[in-house]
């Protein structure tokens, strides 16, 4: 079974398109909407059914029992985030501050602080088409999307095996944030996707050198190339040089921003390109030697 994950060099180079695309060419799959900031597959994929939803705890927060507080403030000169406040001669919790150390519960002489699991979002599973879709969404202020992420790959993984699947393709946050670790840790293949303007070739180079430092192979596919075509071609042979096992370039289609968009049947040559790149990228990926 192969992991692969499409993650773009910003919002705005159609990795949400591209990775619906090249789902079409192996379907049944497991797709997982791994950018959980801004997750938009499920707006596009309608499912059979409810979905299935499921609630995502993390870290654990601490609570006061002032019945057994003696308002002593040892947890409050030991906690170095300022998540716990002095209101006056009691003490009282900051959870947006708290990192879920759990120090203040180890220095509370009366055990007056305990923990109790929050809730950072939720996940759903959707039935589609192509398989089976996953999703989540944050909670209101909440700053846990690299384990939402990590979640949604592990589930996806893991439904894969059930089902006896050979891919799960995920579309992972763009950049080079915190949130792509949990993506690209033992990845199969990191597709990377960029458009050709000034500032494509250093995002790509941030992209490709983070990958390479995790031992994750890279590809990398260049998005309406025909908008600079010279520097498409610059960008592709660079990437080249850089490590990447596979660079391809996607010609632009502007009916493709039509309000009905076109059929396969009308844009030949994207459809090839697409199938060829997926192709060698399949191809690629079962002959790479296993990483260590």
């Amino acid at each position: 079974m192969r992991e692969i994950a499409l993650i773009g060099c910003d919002r705005r180079v159609g990795t949400t398109t591209l990775t619906l695309a090249l789902a079409q060419l192996q379907q049944p799959l497991v797709l997982a909407d791994c950018d959980c900031d801004r997750p938009d597959l499920d707006l596009l994929l309608p499912g059979h059914g409810e979905d299935a939803r499921r609630d995502f705890f993390a870290d654990k927060l601490p609570a006061i029992n002032f019945a057994r507080c003696d308002n002593c403030g040892l947890c409050y000169q030991s906690c170095n985030r300022e998540a716990i406040l002095m209101i006056g001669q009691y003490p009282d919790i900051n959870p947006a501050a708290c990192d879920s150390c759990q120090v203040c519960g180890l220095v509370c002489p009366t055990g007056a602080i305990t923990f109790r699991p929050q809730e950072f979002g939720t996940w759903f599973q959707r039935e589609i088409d192509l398989g089976a879709l996953l999703f989540a969404r944050r909670g209101f202020c909440q700053e846990n999307g690299g384990r939402l992420s990590a979640k949604l790959r592990s589930e996806g993984v893991q439904l894969a095996h059930e089902r006896n699947l050979d891919l799960v393709l995920m579309k992972g946050p763009p950049g080079i944030h915190f949130h792509m670790h949990p993506i690209l840790d033992q990845l199969d293949c990191a597709v990377l996707v960029a458009t050709p303007d000034k500032y494509g070739k250093q995002r790509l180079d941030m992209q490709i050198d983070l990958c390479l430092d995790m031992n994750v192979p890279v590809a990398v596919l260049i998005n309406r190339s025909g908008i600079e075509t010279t520097l498409a071609m610059k960008l592709e042979e660079h990437c080249r040089e850089a490590g990447a096992i596979l660079a391809a370039q996607l010609p632009n289609v502007p009916a493709l921003l039509d309000p009905e968009p076109p059929r396969p049947e009308e844009i030949p040559e994207l459809v090839t390109a697409l199938e060829s790149f997926w192709a060698q990228l399949l191809e690629l990926t079962a002959t790479e030697a296993p990483r260590t």
